[in-house]
């Protein structure tokens, strides 16, 4: 309590508050070359306590009030309080689940800049799906905080004509930097980055399988500057399968309860508070004013097992947002439109592209697995897709197909790589190539992200009769080969290609084992395909054209980040073997019409 009544009375006056803050930070350079001294000597590399003890004096919901400008005008978060344990505590794992104009992109930014103002040799990264998002963040919120700021403190402070401050990458006198990149599709573009803070927007419409790979640019945190690692995100939810309902439900779920000023019921803002002119108690009816959600609201965990914090803030816990606007949004919108965008919660209208019904169709108990390539396929062809397994609950899938006399394919063996030796890399090639071997398979492709070295090894034993896939989210035509590179490889758009192979498989082209002995292997195949869920992301707009109205919606697969869809992708590379290659391995005649 000392410490807020120290920092109360050094904001009363903002010049004897700026003189200090400039005697601290002369301070923070000399302790902090103190610090790099005995990082020369000592091999070590932490900040001193003393500076972070000093930091911390600095309540940055307060530093914030008194530093940046909204549109010319200081900032203020009047009635606002759900924002300031979002800024004023040390949460390294966060998330922000927001409705749409709920002031996120100014939470974010000022977010990200005292991180970067208040933490010296700070290196954050902030990520959004597309480009042109990318440019509006930096240019019209970081970019406005640190050119107008209160009394120009930040531009006289914190920047120097040595510094950057362009779309892309913004550095300070403090030695903070800021990397503003896109994540359109795998992530591949943000390899090779090392930084301490990882922010990313808009993550509902980042691909939930690039996660891990963005991860990776902290793998390093704990050694760089401030040596600690955080992460926060941000966004709009959709589907239940959606990204960042994934993210929501690893979370604490933080709800921002509100106790009533008349009968002290305590509840969450929802559609039983909404009338035409109003907010109103669930229980007594009276009226809930902005005063009574703000001062008598807090947040509570809704679930303590919950690693991360998660924040759910909606339309209607933001002053800016008339009660009246809101019941005409309830009246006019439609569930899922209301509930994404208002209330900020996922509603499940995602299409299911594999239903239960389809799959156990897809069975027949008249086949098993074949011991090798005998019977109906001893004289046609038989192609094999692998999808390499990233750890945990996702596991390397080997699927091989053969065709049968009238065209179609049947699944003739699938091993699911999941236990024991089973899960090491070098076990799984050798296997592999065995089965191969086994079942004179034709024409065999893998996916490129998670398998290099082991792919560079198939190419170099099997030659043309093995390829890898490169996922494209962007790509125009379905699939074109790339011969240049480490490895030639197919570059195939991902949903065009996924979307061939389930109109195959409703169109019976495909047939599964249903034998008694088989189960267990088709089980976790069945369920791979079950995960899969189909739902609309933001896409790129066209050249040339005006980003802010060409920006539309387009189909995307998915799947949860507790469930799995390896089967399904080592399913669709099956497939897509037997339709580039159906004459076999002798020679390079493409079916389809595709040309290498």
């Amino acid at each position: 309590m000392a410490k807020r009544h120290k920092q109360r009375e050094f904001l009363q006056n903002y010049d004897m508050w700026y003189d200090d803050y400039q005697r601290q930070l002369e301070e923070f350079e000399k302790i902090n070359k103190e610090a790099q001294e005995l990082e020369k000597e000592a091999g070590l590399k932490k900040i001193d306590e003393a500076y972070q003890k000093q930091l911390d004096l600095i309540e940055p919901f307060m530093f914030a009030e008194s530093v940046y400008l909204l549109d010319g005008r200081p900032l203020r978060f009047t009635n606002r309080d759900y924002l300031k344990m979002i800024y004023n505590t040390d949460i390294k794992e966060g998330l922000l689940m927001c409705g749409r104009q709920v002031e996120k992109s100014t939470t974010f930014s000022v977010k990200i800049s005292n991180e970067t103002l208040l933490t010296p040799f700070m290196r954050s990264l902030y990520m959004a799906p597309l480009n042109e998002q990318v440019k509006v963040f930096s240019e019209d919120r970081l970019g406005r905080l640190f050119e107008y700021s209160q009394n120009d403190v930040i531009k006289r402070t914190f920047i120097t004509t040595r510094d950057k401050q362009n779309v892309f990458n913004k550095s300070f006198s403090n030695g903070s930097l800021i990397y503003l990149r896109h994540c359109f599709g795998t992530g591949d573009n943000i390899r090779g980055l090392s930084v301490n803070g990882l922010f990313g927007d808009e993550v509902q419409d980042i691909d939930i399988d690039a996660l891990p790979v963005v991860q990776e640019t902290q793998a390093h945190a704990l050694e760089l500057g401030p040596c600690f690692k955080m992460t926060w995100y941000s966004g709009t939810p959709k589907t239940f399968s959606n990204t960042i309902q994934q993210i929501w439900n690893g979370s604490n779920q933080c709800e921002w309860v509100v106790r009533c000023d008349h009968c002290n019921t305590d509840q969450i803002l929802g559609v039983g508070n909404i009338t035409p002119d109003k907010y109103v108690c669930r229980k007594c009816g009276r009226e809930l004013t902005r005063n009574n959600i703000a001062k008598r609201g807090r947040w509570v965990k809704l679930n303590s097992k919950g690693d991360m914090w998660g924040f759910r803030i909606t339309q209607m816990m933001n002053p800016s947002m008339p009660a009246e606007d809101i019941y005409k949004k309830m009246m006019t919108y439609d569930s899922q439109k209301f509930n994404n965008e208002v209330l900020g919660r996922s509603y499940e209208n995602a299409d299911k592209p594999f239903p239960p019904l389809l799959l156990e169709q897809m069975l027949d108990n008249d086949y098993t697995f074949l011991p090798s390539k005998i019977g109906d396929f001893l004289y046609s062809h038989t192609f094999a897709g692998v999808d390499w397994g990233t750890g945990g609950k996702s596991y390397t899938v080997l699927i091989i197909i053969g065709v049968r006399p009238d065209g179609r394919k049947q699944m003739i063996y699938a091993k699911v790589y999941k236990i024991g030796e089973e899960l090491d890399r070098e076990w799984q090639f050798n296997h592999i190539l065995g089965m191969i071997q086994q079942y004179q398979v034709s024409y065999f492709i893998a996916d490129y992200g998670h398998g290099f070295d082991m792919n560079q090894k198939f190419k170099k034993i099997l030659g043309p009769r093995f390829d890898c896939v490169y996922w494209s989210s962007n790509l125009g035509t379905e699939i074109k080969y790339e011969a240049q590179g480490a490895i030639p490889m197919w570059v195939a758009n991902r949903t065009k290609t996924i979307f061939k192979y389930i109109t195959e498989c409703k169109e019976m082209q495909h047939i599964w084992p249903g034998g008694e002995k088989d189960k267990e292997d088709i089980q976790m195949i069945k369920e791979h395909h079950l995960a899969e869920q189909a739902e609309y992301k933001s896409t790129k707009p066209k050249a040339g054209s005006n980003p802010m109205i060409t920006r539309s919606e387009e189909l995307y697969y998915t799947h949860p980040m507790s469930s799995p869809d390896d089967g399904m992708h080592a399913g669709v590379y099956a497939s897509l073997a037997a339709r580039l290659k159906p004459n076999g391995s002798g020679g390079i005649i493409f079916g389809g019409g595709y040309i290498r």
